[in-house]
């Protein structure tokens, strides 16, 4: 990546504020004043230490963590800063296509509620689980239909319960681990 391209991406990142970001991943936040607050992400946090400022950045009181949403995305995704602000830019329907930037406003980039991320994780649980439920019900049909004397039932009754296991895995996930998994691709593999 040019050094060119390479600032239009954070110049992308600029209007985009942390509080955001955060929400757009799925981290409550709790309006306080004019700031918004939240647990921190980064460690175990009884009371929310984490805030979130006016002018787009964030700070956590508890573990010192704080910078702007490229920063909130490089410690949230494990990522180096261009890979944390080219997920960001993704996220927000953003490009940057050589040294030309085509953007959208931050004003105009939809807020997700946290009633609507809810929804959202119980629609692709829901849609998971009866994945899940007729590949279970298929193979407990076909096991009923084959005779005892062959290897086959063996193979279907581990089918289904790898079936029951995937959706208590499901059923357990919580809505943060939800999002998390559906931003890795949601693959049933990898419950």
């Amino acid at each position: 990546m040019t050094v060119q391209a390479a600032g239009a991406l954070f110049d992308a990142c600029k209007g985009i504020q942390a509080s955001d970001a955060a929400q757009r991943v799925g981290i409550p936040l709790k309006q306080n004043g004019s700031r918004y607050w939240a647990h921190c992400f980064l460690h175990e946090d009884k009371t929310r230490s984490m805030v979130f400022y006016e002018d787009g950045r964030f700070h956590c009181f508890s573990c010192k963590a704080s910078g702007d949403a490229v920063k909130l995305y490089e410690l949230l995704y494990n990522l180096p800063p261009s890979q944390a602000a080219s997920r960001l830019v993704s996220d927000y329907g953003l490009s940057v296509q050589g040294e030309n930037l085509t953007a959208l406003k931050t004003a105009s980039v939809e807020r997700i509620s946290a009633s609507k991320l809810k929804q959202d994780t119980e629609l692709i649980r829901e849609t998971r689980i009866n994945e899940l439920l007729t590949l279970k019900r298929k193979a407990e049909h076909d096991l009923a239909l084959i005779e005892v004397e062959t290897d086959r039932p063996f193979d279907l009754v581990n089918v289904i319960s790898a079936a029951k296991d995937k959706i208590y895995r499901l059923e357990m996930m919580s809505p943060s681990d939800l999002v998390e998994w559906v931003a890795k691709g949601a693959s049933l593999d990898d419950i």
